[in-house]
């Protein structure tokens, strides 16, 4: 869900953490994913993964906002939706996965050693935003009904309805003065 939420608000104006190699390298780092080094074809991908994700999670959510909406060329519709869910499968087949070794008389499952690169990083991103997708968490995901917010949550109790405290508040002022306003008779 992170991941999706790389393109975030801030102040109504709609930022994006991968909008460079650097960027798409802190993200992974401080997401336990260090890589020795993204190139801009690594870039491209993880930004086609996260619109992917996005328009997958706006599918899922119901969110047909336009700022909500992915930045890349992912199109509308059930056929967007298809195409990105092929684009996560991509991305998830091309993690090294874990293999059988013999460790002390017993067999163990084993993650693959060394740093595997941008690509197995973003398969790792991939294969978790899958579990989360298809797994029992689905129903609780959610698009935050802040004011001009664009990030998705996983709603953890019944009455969350914001992904912080800060857009709950944002949303019941705003909720606050349009009645205002509409009480006062002035548009």
């Amino acid at each position: 869900m992170r991941f999706a939420n790389t393109l975030h608000a801030v102040r109504g104006t709609v930022h994006d953490d991968l909008d460079d190699a650097r960027g798409l390298s802190a993200w992974l780092a401080a997401s336990g994913l260090p890589v020795a080094r993204v190139t801009r074809d690594d870039l491209a991908a993880a930004r086609d993964l996260r619109d992917a994700l996005r328009r997958v999670l706006a599918h899922v959510t119901g969110d047909d906002r336009p700022a909500a909406r992915a930045t890349g060329t992912v199109a509308a519709g059930e056929a967007g939706v298809a195409a990105a869910l092929e684009v996560l499968d991509a991305h998830r087949r091309a993690r090294p996965r874990d293999r059988l070794a013999l460790v002390d008389g017993r067999v163990v499952r084993e993650e693959p050693l060394g740093d595997g690169g941008a690509g197995a990083a973003l398969a790792r991103v991939a294969d978790e935003a899958a579990a989360l997708l298809a797994g029992t968490d689905s129903p609780a995901v959610r698009a935050c009904g802040g004011p001009r917010c664009v990030v998705y949550f996983v709603r953890d109790h019944p009455r969350r309805e914001w992904c912080s405290r800060a857009c709950g508040e944002r949303a019941r002022a705003a909720r606050y003065y349009r009645r205002r306003r509409a009480g006062s008779g002035t548009a």
